[in-house]
């Protein structure tokens, strides 16, 4: 059998118990100190996040806010602003057809540049009216069948005199069987007439602006392409272009006019329609400006009928 070992002392024991606690009671305080300062600290954090988290909402609402009242103060100020503009350029427009008297050389002349800014400040008008259906969406699209060559027609003929002011030619290349496609043909054309107006800006006395439109692969889509001679556009300017309020010359002496919503509002008139636009463009070789809409066949009236 094994030896016995001798039974401890009450004392031994209470001495062994005394140097556990002596070692014991400092962790289990140290522990609980820490504890209660975890605590403290993680509700300090949730405090703290639900401060920012409040701030945070609160700013987002004042943005949103200041974002209505200046869509708002947009909205009006455009509308209003159409009135008195409308009154000078009809007004203009009888002095210039003499209705009233007879005008000399020099009194056309000045006439022709009031009635310029006047048609200019209107396009402004209507592109921030434009601009503030888009961001309410509110922007109706009425479809019907549209004969894009046209369109595209009509809006050389409107863009021609300024060409040749310019010194710039302006041709057209438009395949003979386009088929008809469903749009809106007005936001079509307003987009095709910002292409080529941008187009005619940037080009020199002596160069080309050339409107090409084409139905490509299947014949699922149309394509519209506006090319020009001009200085062309830095690879690394071409991602700023489609943003509102953007131009990539914001010197104070800068030659081109606008406000930077030509191309924004272009990219949605194209994208409303479900099509997509861009640009190919190499600084000094000029730059093509395109833009694609579905094809939803419309049967002609001359089609023959099976």
């Amino acid at each position: 059998m094994p030896p016995r070992l001798p039974r401890p002392e009450p004392h031994d024991l209470l001495l062994a118990f005394a140097g556990c606690a002596v070692t014991l009671v400092p962790m289990l305080l140290w522990n609980r100190r820490c504890e209660a300062r975890r605590r403290a600290e993680a509700a300090a954090m949730a405090r703290e996040r639900q401060a920012l988290e409040q701030g945070q909402s609160e700013r987002i609402r004042a943005l949103r806010e200041t974002e209505a009242i200046k869509d708002q103060f947009l909205a009006i100020m455009s509308h209003e602003l159409r009135t008195p503009i409308n009154a000078v350029t009809g007004f203009g427009s009888i002095l210039q057809d003499e209705l009233v008297g007879p005008l000399n050389v020099r009194q056309q002349e000045m006439l022709g540049k009031m009635l310029d800014s006047a048609d200019g400040l209107l396009v402004m008008v209507n592109d921030l009216l434009d601009l503030t259906q888009i961001q309410a969406g509110r922007l109706d699209l009425g479809r019907r069948p549209v004969d894009l060559a046209e369109v595209a027609e009509a809006i050389a003929d409107c863009a021609r005199p300024s060409a040749d002011a310019r010194g710039i030619g302006l041709a057209l290349e438009i395949d003979a069987d386009l088929p008809t496609l469903l749009a809106d043909e007005l936001r079509v054309g307003q987009v095709i007439a910002k292409l080529v107006s941008n187009a005619l800006k940037f080009t020199p006395a002596g160069g080309e602006v050339r409107i090409r439109a084409y139905a490509a692969g299947d014949g699922d889509e149309l394509v519209c392409e506006v090319h020009d001679t001009g200085p062309g556009i830095a690879e690394e300017d071409i991602a700023r272009l489609f943003q509102r309020f953007t131009q990539l010359d914001m010197t104070s002496t800068r030659s081109a006019g606008g406000v930077g919503l030509g191309l924004y509002l272009a990219k949605a008139l194209v994208e409303a329609h479900g099509g997509r636009i861009g640009v190919r463009s190499v600084a000094g070789c000029g730059s093509t400006f395109w833009f694609t809409l579905p094809l939803a066949r419309v049967p002609r009236a001359d089609a023959p009928h099976m």
